[in-house]
């Protein structure tokens, strides 16, 4: 494959900021590929040889691809910072994690790019987990979840971007 032959070059590790989405991941992983087939290319102008590495088999990884289309479906069950991490790894440039809503005896798939999970021991029962709490003036709006509840703050509906508000109802 194209992954299992000799490592002939290798790039620096990098770091992204706590709350980064996967475009941030993208954005540096473009500029360390732009390096490194630089630093390939000069190094093959410049005759130099290249020490070869085997990879080891039984350091390797794979992840099976991700699709979040399918595989991106919240369960509110879930601990909140859990879910919080996991519509921000769904994000953009992806089409985001995604719940369903029932509106007028019909099902709607709701994407949710942007969330930050707040703790609060006070209303923590799962028969609530899932259901609007709260609905701000911004367009916020705080839906509860395992131990505390999650404030919404972007969602889409139909590839629409629009304000939590206008869709979720209490």
């Amino acid at each position: 494959g194209i992954d299992t032959g000799e490592i002939i070059l290798k790039s620096k590790n990098f770091s992204v900021k706590k709350n980064s989405i996967p475009r941030d991941y993208l954005i540096k992983t473009n500029f360390c590929y732009m390096a490194a087939l630089n630093n390939f290319v000069n190094n093959i102008l410049k005759g130099k040889s290249f020490l070869k590495i085997t990879q080891k088999r039984t350091e390797a990884t794979y992840f099976k691809r991700f699709y979040t289309d399918k595989m991106g479906l919240i369960n509110w069950d879930w601990h909140g910072d859990e879910i919080e991490k996991f519509i921000r790894a769904c994000s953009k440039p992806y089409s985001g994690a995604f719940t369903y809503i029932l509106e007028k005896n019909k099902l709607f798939k709701l994407n949710l790019f942007k969330a930050k999970f707040k703790k609060n021991q006070k209303f923590n029962h799962p028969f609530l987990n899932g259901k609007v709490y709260k609905i701000y003036r911004n367009g916020d709006c705080d839906i509860f979840c395992n131990n505390g509840y999650l404030r919404i703050k972007q969602v889409s509906l139909n590839k629409k971007i629009l304000r939590p508000d206008k869709i979720l109802k209490h």
